[in-house]
């Protein structure tokens, strides 16, 4: 053996030894392994691992290998799919998931059959061809499969994979299934589109596009979601708070969008609407407020109370509460 190599296994095998069951010791010894050989660290690893008494220990090197996107994550996230404890075996699982976008923990054969293709792949390559997969048999799904498929977006996009997802073109896909499937898929794919980095003019636009020109439930929807995607403070004031005054059946919708935490400016926008003869709106002004969060809104919605019992709670729970 070349004395680098042994020189490398030595300092593998001497952090494992004194690993003590903390997220910082795996993270510190994860750190100094990231430069050296792949080969031999994945080599010392499957000798030290029968050693590593603490589960704990087991765990946190398979999170930091796999956070730090080691070439070789998919090797060492094998020796905890096969670990004897099963809270090692589970939290592997959960690696192996967000680069497969399917759950092994019940299903062994079909990890075996995956890792026989894409277990030695360097993690970033297996990422990039998995989510191609995932993101085409999204595409392909007939439409009675559609919901089910809309709902797992959920659990198979993560911080992780977000980047190849976006390469294999997921976003594309979720915006045409908010334009054109029904309200639960488009909600489910408003509620996992935000999580992509976008152009913000760009998906204002389209946010727009779907309000002023999809059907009411639609618009609706996407007024819901509109401060996930963090627009900008003039598309609130100058596209969606013109609804409120426009468009009776939004009105609701379009003053919540505007409660945003720290949003000042549309404190005076919103302060007129508590009195309103239409209740459903007041509360709506005052829930925006209440995600506001500034206090000099607080005198307006304590006098808003006296309009009415129903107005009276509705403020207390939405906006003063908070």
């Amino acid at each position: 053996m070349p004395r680098r190599v042994a020189d490398a296994r030595t300092a593998i095998l001497a952090d494992a030894a004194r690993l003590d069951g903390t997220p910082e010791a795996a993270h510190a010894a994860a750190t100094r392994w990231m430069d050296l050989d792949p080969d031999v660290l994945v080599a010392a690893l499957r000798e030290a691992w029968p050693r590593l008494g603490s589960e704990s220990d087991r765990r946190h090197i398979l999170k930091e290998l796999f956070l730090s996107r080691h070439p070789r994550a998919l090797e060492v996230l094998d020796l905890g799919m096969g670990d004897a404890d099963p809270r090692v075996r589970s939290w592997a699982a959960e690696f192996v998931g967000g680069v497969a976008f399917r759950d092994f923990r019940r299903d062994p054969e079909g990890y075996a059959r995956w890792r026989s293709v894409h277990g030695a792949l360097p993690l970033d390559s297996a990422l990039r061809e998995n989510a191609l997969d995932f993101v085409d048999r999204l595409r392909q799904a007939v439409p009675s499969e559609r919901r089910e498929a809309s709902r797992s977006l959920f659990e198979a996009v993560r911080t992780v994979n977000l980047e190849a997802l976006g390469l294999a073109g997921l976003p594309a896909l979720l915006e045409q299934w908010i334009a054109s499937e029904t309200p639960e898929i488009a909600e489910n794919a408003l509620r996992v589109l935000h999580r992509f980095p976008s152009d913000g003019r760009m998906m204002e636009a389209k946010l727009a596009a779907w309000i002023e020109l999809g059907p009411e439930a639609l618009a609706r929807m996407v007024l819901r979601h509109v401060p996930e995607f963090g627009v900008a403070d003039d598309f609130l004031r100058d596209r969606i708070l013109p609804i409120a005054r426009t468009r009776p059946a939004l009105r609701s919708a379009a003053l919540r969008a505007l409660g945003r935490p720290g949003a000042v400016w549309a404190i005076d926008a919103l302060l007129p609407w508590l009195v309103h003869e239409d209740e459903e709106a007041a509360l709506a002004a005052a829930e925006a407020l209440g995600g506001i969060g500034d206090s000099r809104a607080v005198p307006a919605l304590v006098g808003a109370m006296g309009t009415g019992a129903g107005r009276a709670w509705g403020i207390s729970l939405l906006a003063l509460a908070p």
